[in-house]
């Protein structure tokens, strides 16, 4: 399973600077489109996106995400107090893919 980053050219840079091989660049209408691509492709087991484009998809796309078991989806705000991705993975699914 792999690691996939969603979102603006802004917000993807830092994850393509840092080696991350899967970014997907897309913004408002084409988020849900490339949403559905990343779940076809059933090699991608955890999606990190931006919180507030997460939260601006249709409902159609959020309840597809929530019946599928990958993947998981990471959100991360600007706002958030807790910056570690790999609490963030560890949390949301269950194990520490770093060790």
């Amino acid at each position: 399973m792999e690691i996939a980053i969603l979102g603006n050219d802004e917000f993807v840079t830092g994850f393509r600077l840092s080696g991350v091989k899967n970014i997907i660049t897309a913004e408002g209408k084409e988020l849900s489109k490339k949403i559905e691509e990343v779940i076809d492709q059933q090699k991608i087991g955890i999606l990190v996106m931006e919180h507030l484009d997460f939260s601006q998809l249709n409902n159609n796309v959020k309840k597809k995400l929530d019946r599928t078991v990958t993947p998981v989806v990471v959100t991360l705000s600007k706002d958030a107090k807790t910056s570690d991705l790999r609490e963030l993975v560890k949390k949301s699914i269950g194990i520490d893919l770093w060790k």
